[in-house]
């Protein structure tokens, strides 16, 4: 069976596109939260069985892409921009919702065609899991706020080890609990905690060093916690954040 280019071409479109018109909006006072856990569990479903048939070359891949092609579209019309917005997921920017839709359904589009690698499969997984689990979603921005709320004075830290808990820690440990399932996702993930971790400990052997002024240590501070900022964004971003 060979998949059909339209529904490919009609999934291109709206993948590029923010649907904005109200004919393709739907109701959102008769939203079942249930029944959105439902729809993301049957995309997840398809979109799995999908993958392990093209990685086997099935004679059945194709058609069930197209079932992948058929459901997203259908969820995108659904949910795809601010009018539309699942509100159990009301706790993330409108403008933040309607890009990361956005990049998950350019997502799509490549597996679709064939040209999805493991990482890239295991973040699509990842995002229609997030929105199943919007009260962790939601603690995980929590912790982003409280981190970037983290002190940059050095000299007014009483306890560095309870900074690094806010600034680094807690948000790792709850984007763990979720990447953990995926391999690709928590290798990356965790290599670069292990290299700000390492960072982190010779700051501390640099604050305990008393031949070491205050200012050169607030400058080491400083050098760490821009690093630290960076991952913080690009969790942010992958998490609905910002």
């Amino acid at each position: 069976m060979v998949l059909n280019t339209k529904a490919i071409n009609i999934i291109c479109l709206i993948s590029l596109l923010f649907v904005t018109n109200s004919v393709f909006c739907c109701d959102m006072s008769a939203f079942v939260q249930s029944e959105f856990a439902d729809r993301c569990q049957r995309l997840i479903n398809f979109v799995e069985k999908a993958y392990i048939s093209v990685a086997v070359e099935h004679p059945d891949s194709d058609k069930k892409l197209s079932e992948v092609s058929k459901d997203w579209i259908d969820f995108y019309l659904s949910h795809g921009n601010r009018n539309v917005q699942p509100p159990n997921m009301n706790f993330i920017s409108p403008d933040v919702w309607e890009r990361n839709i956005k990049e998950l359904g350019l997502k799509l589009e490549q597996f679709l065609h064939k040209k999805t690698d493991v990482k890239t499969y295991q973040t699509i997984i990842l995002n229609l899991t997030l929105f199943k689990n919007e009260e962790n979603l939601s603690e995980l921005h929590n912790s982003f706020k409280a981190a970037n709320n983290c002190e940059r004075d050095l000299s007014k830290i009483n306890n560095i080890e309870s900074w690094i808990d806010f600034k680094l820690l807690v948000p790792y440990n709850l984007i763990f609990a979720y990447e953990k399932e995926y391999p690709e996702l928590v290798s990356d993930l965790n290599d670069t905690v292990e290299e700000h971790l390492d960072s982190l400990k010779r700051l501390k052997e640099f604050i305990d060093n008393k031949d070491k002024t205050d200012q050169s240590k607030q400058f080491f501070f400083d050098l760490i916690n821009e690093k630290i900022d960076k991952t913080l964004v690009n969790w942010e971003k992958r998490y609905y954040y910002q």
